[in-house]
């Protein structure tokens, strides 16, 4: 939860950033080195907390979904947790690409930064 909030309050920051830049209150070399600085710091954020909630162990998705899953699921979830981050890499490698840029899009659009 810390990096979606983290996110927000970035995008946050962003649109304060636009004002100043609009205002003229920021020269635009500062201006454009910060918001690059920050939409990459939301995104690395928005990656971090979607990695985070793979369902597996020992990443947070595994705690969200052992509360939902019957005892004999919980037990197939202890036995691959040695093999948890292993497979957490490879689902992050296959899922990760594909929602990445609509995410980008999300940010971009949310903060108001003109592309």
């Amino acid at each position: 939860a810390s990096n979606v909030l983290l996110t927000l309050i970035t995008v946050v920051l962003i649109r304060v950033l636009l004002f100043l830049g609009d205002a003229g209150a920021l020269p635009a070399d500062v201006l454009i080195q910060a918001l690059l600085f920050l939409l990459a710091f939301a995104m690395i954020n928005l990656v971090l907390a979607l990695f985070n909630m793979i369902p597996v162990p020992p990443l947070d998705g595994h705690y969200l979904l052992n509360y939902f899953l019957p005892p004999s699921g919980q037990q197939v979830m202890q036995q691959i947790g040695p093999m948890g981050i292993l497979i957490a890499i490879l689902v992050a490698n296959t899922v990760l690409p594909v929602v990445l840029w609509p995410l980008y899009d999300l940010v971009v659009s949310a903060s108001g930064v003109p592309v």
